[in-house]
Formats: structure tokens, sequence, C-alpha cells
């Protein structure tokens, strides 16, 4: 049985559904002046992620691991040991090289010492040389008056080319001494030199038994174990540093279209819920989408292509207060706002500052240890042959 709707309810309803549509209709324009005057000027995804540097720790030199100071989770301050390596071999190699220095030191010595011998001959021959030389010339003069027998003025001569044969051998003597000494300047000596460059070889190969860490962070993938064989190149672990974290926003191809170098962006990241965000700014767009540069890249001229939107990562650099208050992990989640009201930048990131790098003292400072050992010894060595009697320097 069908019931009859009052008159009267009917026209009840009507403004009913009036007031409905009014609230639409102020719905429907309020989304399109948010649209206009806010959401157009920002480019939002979920699709972001925490990135930053993997700073991998290689051995220097071949050797067996004798001892590991740190796990994974560990911070570490740079410079800090993270491993070591036996220290044996390099140890006996430094002795060598010491010994066949010192020996190279004591046969320059004897070279030398040669040297001031020979030049002590090539002096004596050249007295001899001037004393029969001036022997010759005052008895000449005798010869006419009959006061000198010619035998004696034979012997005269005969003596000054003696005595001249004997100061050119002495000479070349002592050329030759010369050349095989070489400089008798000791520090600078050619067959010191290397000697003190086996030495400083050696004293860094000892000193790069201990590994420390190149940058301060959080050690990560740590693949090496006690008593293993490791070579140059191969990868032991990781230092993170998380104060230099970055998140890379994956935007949408159309979403690049107002994003600049230096616009200012909002970060939420998951592990901190969004009541907190991260100030941050835009510093970089990728030179190509992920895709681009994955291991085995669409070949898209093989004839059975399939558009796909492609999305490019944006580099966001967060505020590093922040990130010392509240520090970030690799691959954490993340949602990013970027203002772009001002569109005034550029799309490409400026080059880079002349003399900007990330660099590490630490390697310098082990050079410089060495070459203080290496000197040391040198200084020592020099001392000893002063010591010996040579007296020289």
């Amino acid at each position: 049985m069908t019931e009859n709707v009052p008159p009267i309810a009917a026209h009840r309803r009507r403004p009913l559904m009036l007031a409905l549509l009014a609230v639409f209709v102020v719905l429907a324009l309020g989304v399109a002046v948010y649209g206009y005057a806010v959401a157009r000027f920002h480019e939002t995804t979920d699709d972001a992620y925490v990135n930053g540097y993997r700073v991998f720790v290689h051995a220097q030199r071949a050797g067996t691991v004798s001892a590991v100071h740190v796990d994974d989770g560990d911070r570490v301050e740079q410079g800090q040991t993270l491993l070591e390596l036996d220290d044996t071999d390099a140890r006996v190699q430094l002795q060598k090289a010491s010994t066949a220095g010192a020996e190279i030191i004591s046969q320059v010595r004897a070279q030398c010492a040669d040297v001031a011998v020979k030049h002590a001959v090539l002096e004596q021959s050249d007295i001899r040389r001037e004393q029969a030389e001036g022997d010759l010339k005052r008895r000449l003069p005798l010869l006419g008056g009959q006061a000198l027998a010619p035998e004696d003025l034979v012997h005269a001569r005969l003596a000054v080319q003696q005595a001249e044969q004997a100061y050119q051998t002495a000479r070349q003597e002592e050329r030759a001494a010369q050349a095989r000494a070489g400089n008798c300047d000791l520090r600078h000596q050619a067959q010191i030199e290397h000697a003190y460059t086996e030495v400083l070889a050696a004293e860094l190969s000892l000193l790069r038994s201990q590994l420390p860490a190149p940058w301060s962070g959080v050690i990560a993938e740590r693949r090496v174990q006690l008593g293993q064989q490791v070579a140059p190149g191969d990868d032991l672990l990781a230092v993170i540093p998380l104060q230099s974290v970055w998140v890379d926003a994956n935007l949408k191809e159309g979403q690049l279209r107002h994003v600049r170098v230096g616009q200012p962006a909002t970060v939420i990241i998951d592990q901190y819920g969004s009541k907190l965000e991260f100030p941050g700014r835009v510093i970089g767009i990728a030179a190509g989408s992920g895709s681009a540069f994955s291991l085995l890249p669409p070949q898209n001229a093989v004839g059975n292509w399939i558009k796909v939107v492609q999305r490019v990562p944006v580099r966001i650099a967060i505020d590093p207060g922040y990130l010392q208050r509240y520090p970030l992990r690799l691959g954490l989640s993340a949602e990013v706002d970027i203002d772009t009201h001002d569109r005034r930048g550029a799309v490409l990131g400026s080059l880079p500052l002349a003399g900007r790098v990330d660099s590490s003292e630490l390697y310098h400072a082990q050079l410089a240890q060495a070459r203080r050992a290496a000197e040391a010894w040198l200084q020592k060595a020099l001392q000893s042959s002063v010591d010996a009697g040579t007296g020289l320097k």
C-alpha cells in the first residue's frame, strides 16, 4: 500500500535541498580558491626517503685482521681506530729498511773518506810536481857553465815527467772516488735519500696497520671478521655521517615544472609523526629519472614501449639544528611539501665553489707522522756516523 506524502512535507524538503546545494557550492568555491591561491604553489609527495653518504673503510695494505673495535650501530669519531691488522710483517720490513739504510750510510761515509784520502794524495803529488819543476828550472842556467853534468839535467827532466804522471794519476783517482761517493753532504746524498724513502714507506705501512675512521658517524654494513685476510679495495665496513643526511623527494615529471633550487620545503618524517615538521630547502634536482640510472635502464626504442610517468629525485637539505635534536637514519620514509611561490631560482644547481671538496686531514696526519719517524731515524744514523769519527755532516 502506497502512503501519500503530505503536501506540507514536500514543502519543507525544498529549503533543505537548497541549503544542501549551497553548502556544496561553498565547498566547491573554497576548494577552487584554495587550489588557485595555495595548492598551485605547493608540490607534495609521500615518495620521499632519507638518504646520505656511505663512507666505506678500506685497507691500504694487505694483512690479517687482528682486532675489530666496533660493530654495527656504534658511534665513532673521526680518527678513532676501527680495525687493526697484524703488524709483524710491517715491523720486520721497517727493521730491514733501517738496517739497509745504516749500511748505505756506512758505505757512503767510507766513500767520502776515500775522497778525502785521494784529495790529500793529489795535493802531495802537486807539491812533488812543483818541486821537480823548480829543481829543473834551477839546473838549466848551470848547464852552460859546465857546473852541471848532462846526466843530472836528464834526471831532473825525468823527475818532472814522473811527477807530472803521478799528479795526473792522483787526479784521476780523486775524480773516480768523487764519482763513486757523489754528494758528500750526507743529508742530501742520493743513496741516503733513497734509504730515507724506504724507511718512510716502511713507517707508513706500519701506521696503516691501524684503520681509523675517516669521518664521524655511525658504523653500518660491517663485513669484516677477526682473522680475515683483507686486501686493498675490500669493503670492510661503512661509516654513515648522520649529521650530513638529506631527503630525496621523488617528484613526478609534471611536478617539476615550477620547482627551483633554493625554494623552501617542509619535511615530515614518519618516525617523528606529523606534529614535527623539519624545515628544509631544495638544493638540487637529479640529472635524470630513477629508472635512467637503474642497473638495467629501459630501452624505449625496441618497439614495445609503454609510457610510464617517471619520477625525478629532488634533494632537500634539512636544517642542521633539527638534525642535531632529531637525528635521522638512512631509508626513513618522509612526506615533502615544496613551496614554489618564488620561481625565480635556477632549475640547475650552481657550479661548485672553487676548492669545495669533502676532505679529511687524517691521511695527511699519517704521512706527517711517518715523516717525523723517518727523520728521527735519519738524524740518529747520521749522528752515529759523526760519532764514528768521520766528521762528515
